[in-house]
């Protein structure tokens, strides 16, 4: 038997097709065009971050100012850093530094031409410190909208920290503890902190930072001259009052204006300088710029051949200023030699290229001198002395230090340093100065620091008074 097939008409065999190609046009259209405006948007979108939000590694090198530093790169490889500028481009990297040493970390902005880059910041580290570096990035291009970036971890022991003025942009500095506990700095300034299983203590010279606590409920705000200290262990940070500068405008850093079209400006009021050759030619006390940081410049050369002498004073008036009602008294400066033609400090030892000095009344009614010295270059066939034979009556070895690196010196409690007989009761005249043939040495700040308690931990930088007879051994 046959069996008719189905008979469709004409309209019908045409009719279903229709359907499906309008269909599937829709789809291809719309699918098209959410396609072209996701890629439009992305490629807009990666364009935009790429020139103006993206970020590269900062530029990060590494500067021992004294000894010797350790360092670990993410690899897991140590090296040893001495007097070498060392790139740093790993991260993280851990720095680390001994009871004897300090380094300090620089941190670049992107300059106007490949030839020059300012720092931004620059963070030492203390001797007995270490701190792990896991972020340094800068914005990709100058035109950009991003902000530098700096984050360091696992900090113990102390750092000092200095931002640069200089800063085209808004940027961020983070400090975490192992506690978990994190310093925010975000505003030009100097700042030291240090952390340890006892405490935290951030103390702000110049600038704003902010103490951020691990349940983020104690936060505090740390201006200029105050300090912020946690007890580990004690509850919520207190704020007090940082020891008193009893030398006015001695952050030369911050308080200078820079004239280079004139050879430099004039020294910050409160400080007499003066310069005194023995003859020509002359030396020159200006101020002016090291890698972006601002510095009183004390400066002889010419090929000079005889001694000469370059530096400032503050006088304490007749009477000078009394001391005696304090518990803590320290000295601090950071300054960087950046030239010295004589090796040491000089066939007497009193010729070093940088040279800080205190007359003070003691205890007892005696005049004395405290004087301490510093140099870079050491000629290990001449013996000059290790300290001055002709300054003083309180006097320590002069201290070998790194050329052309900023270095932060810290006495510690002099009060406690000096013995019961040498202690100052009235402080006459506090003096730095740069000595010798040629020179040349920049002087960012130095602070004579005065309190009613002992507000830092003892410090290795002052060691028991020694017979200037003895001779420099290289240290």
């Amino acid at each position: 038997m046959i069996v008719d097939a189905p008979q469709t008409t004409t309209d019908e065999t045409l009719a279903s097709p229709v359907i499906d190609i309008q269909r599937l046009a829709w789809i291809i259209l719309v699918s098209s065009t959410i396609l072209f405006c996701s890629s439009s948007f992305a490629i807009t979108a990666g364009v935009y971050y790429y020139f103006f939000r993206s970020a590269i590694p900062i530029d990060v090198t590494i500067a021992v100012s004294r000894g010797t530093a350790g360092l670990v790169a993410s690899d897991f490889s140590e090296q040893i850093i001495r007097d070498r500028l060392t790139n740093l481009r790993d991260r993280p990297s851990i720095l680390s530094t001994d009871a004897q040493s300090q380094a300090t970390v620089s941190f670049r902005m992107i300059g106007d031409d490949s030839d020059y880059h300012p720092v931004l910041a620059t963070i030492t580290l203390e001797n007995s410190s270490s701190a792990t570096l896991t972020r340094a990035s800068r914005p990709r291009f100058r035109w950009s909208d991003g902000i530098y970036w700096i984050e360091l971890v696992d900090v113990s022991g102390e750092v000092d920290v200095f931002v640069s003025r200089a800063a085209d942009r808004p940027f961020v500095i983070q400090i975490h503890t192992s506690t978990g506990d994190i310093v925010r700095i975000d505003d030009p300034g100097r700042y030291s902190f240090s952390a340890d299983d006892a405490q935290i203590r951030l103390a702000t010279r110049e600038g704003e930072a902010s103490l951020l606590t691990t349940d983020d409920s104690n936060n505090r705000l740390i201006t200029r001259g105050q300090e912020a200290i946690m007890i580990i262990g004690r509850g919520a940070p207190f704020l007090t009052t940082s020891p008193e500068n009893l030398l006015e405008n001695s952050l030369f850093a911050f308080e200078m204006p820079i004239d280079s079209s004139n050879g430099g400006a004039t020294p910050p009021m409160r400080w007499g300088c003066s310069d005194s050759p023995d003859s020509a030619p002359n030396g020159r006390y200006v101020t002016d710029l090291w890698q972006g940081r601002p510095a009183l410049r004390l400066l002889r050369e010419d090929e000079a051949q005889s001694h000469g002498k370059t530096g400032c004073r503050q006088e304490f008036g007749t009477l000078g200023r009394a001391v005696a009602e304090y518990t803590y008294l320290e000295l601090q400066t950071t300054f960087l030699i950046n030239f010295q033609s004589l090796s040491d400090c000089g066939v007497d030892g009193s010729e070093c290229p940088m040279m800080l000095l205190m007359d003070y009344v003691d205890v007892n009614g005696v005049a004395r001198r405290w004087y301490q010295g510093f140099y870079y270059r050491h000629e290990p066939q001449v013996q000059y002395p290790a300290a001055c034979v002709t300054c003083g009556q309180v006097y320590q070895p002069h201290r070998l230090v790194s050329e052309q690196v900023w270095y932060t010196f810290e006495t510690g409690n002099l009060f406690d340093l000096l013995t019961p007989t040498e202690r100052p009761a009235y402080i006459s005249r506090f003096e730095f100065y740069a000595s010798g043939h040629q020179y040349d040495v920049f002087v960012s700040e130095v602070v004579l620091l005065a309190g009613q308690a002992e507000v830092v931990p003892p410090s290795e930088n002052i060691v028991p008074s020694v017979s200037p007879t003895a001779t420099a051994s290289g240290q």
